[in-house]
């Protein structure tokens, strides 16, 4: 029997169930030479071989901010600073915004703590009550907590809004804020509880134990981008990115790391210029506990356009590498990517 490439195929075998013989056709022509096959001239030593179809894969489509494929940490941030950077008026508009009133508001528990300061200067140390300490403490703290609460109010929606954005931006389709906010409209409560559950749930870990919350932390980090792009309810936006995370979670916590690491390194770099006026010349005397009420109204309120600046920057940076992560493990665990090359024009 010849060997040559004219030799006579072997019959299909008799077993119904045996895979059968490939037969080469003018549609499907056979397969290129492989090394060492008869015919071929070997390869110089030093040299990759040259053979027809064994090329390095082709790069993967970018019709986005992000090459579809699965990412490397690196490329989560950048990912996230092109989208910030494509998409001012969808993202910075509303981070400004978000960002101001998160500022009104800080500086309005900062003034309501000048009546503490007042209220611990009058005190009688011998005739001290439970009741007066809460009538000092008292409008502070709940001045804080109201304003920690519209600080995650704030927050969730404004990481809805831009994981939205982030939908499209992967793509590289154009959207604008109104568009944005039609698709995070109708999931807004949802997505309230849910900032507000996973809050409760990863502060109470830090709490009581740290290792808790980091770990609570992590594997819920990408609850409200499954929400948003899913249109997913409370329960199954957190049971989605624990079995996204799950199997990848030091992965995804060292992506969470540098996120941060990123977020304090910004924050100190333009929050220190704003915080020498009150370093300088302090309003509280630590000592007595005494308070220069006009230094204290004018070093607070410079400590607060550098946090408007601060927020601007940070929190839509924060959403977008989130919903980043998200989508990267997507398409780790799902071909996702193949999904969105397809949606973006692709092959």
């Amino acid at each position: 029997m010849s060997d040559g490439p004219d030799a006579p195929l072997p019959p299909e075998p008799d077993d119904p169930t045996a895979p059968p013989q490939w037969r080469p056709t003018p549609e499907t022509p056979p397969p290129p030479p492989y090394p060492g096959q008869p015919g071929t001239t070997p390869p110089a030593w030093g040299s990759a071989p040259q053979l027809s179809g064994w090329g390095p894969p082709p790069s993967a489509p970018k019709p986005g901010v992000i090459p579809l494929r699965p990412l490397g940490i690196p490329e989560l941030l950048d990912g996230a600073i092109t989208a910030v950077r494509r998409y001012p008026k969808a993202i910075i508009v509303p981070s400004f915004a978000v960002a101001l009133g998160l500022g009104a508001v800080n500086y309005l528990v900062a003034l309501v703590s000048l009546t503490m300061y007042r209220g611990i200067n009058d005190l009688d140390a011998n005739t001290v009550s439970g009741s007066d300490l809460a009538g000092v403490f008292g409008p502070t703290l709940f001045v804080s907590l109201a304003g920690a609460l519209v600080q995650v109010v704030a927050t969730v929606l404004l990481t809805g809004v831009v994981t939205a954005v982030m939908g499209q931006a992967v793509l590289g389709r154009p959207v604008t804020l109104p568009e944005a906010w039609a698709i995070v409209r109708p999931r807004a409560w949802r997505l309230l509880g849910l900032g507000l559950l996973v809050t409760v749930i990863v502060s109470v870990g830090l709490i009581f134990c740290l290792i808790p919350g980091i770990i609570a932390g992590v594997y819920l980090s990408i609850a409200a981008a499954a929400l948003v792009l899913e249109k997913a309810t409370i329960g199954s936006a957190m049971r989605r990115s624990m079995s996204l995370v799950n199997g990848a979670f030091w992965r995804t916590f060292g992506a969470l790391i540098l996120m941060v690491i990123i977020y304090f390194v910004i924050n100190v770099a333009i929050s220190v210029p704003f915080a020498i006026p009150e370093f300088v010349a302090p309003s509280v005397d630590s000592a007595t506990l005494t308070v220069d009420e006009t230094r204290f109204v004018i070093n607070n309120a410079i400590a607060t356009v550098g946090s408007v600046i601060v927020s601007t920057i940070t929190l839509p940076f924060v959403a977008a590498v989130l919903s980043l992560v998200y989508i990267d493990r997507r398409m780790r665990t799902e071909g996702l990517d193949i999904t969105l090359a397809r949606q973006s024009g692709g092959p």
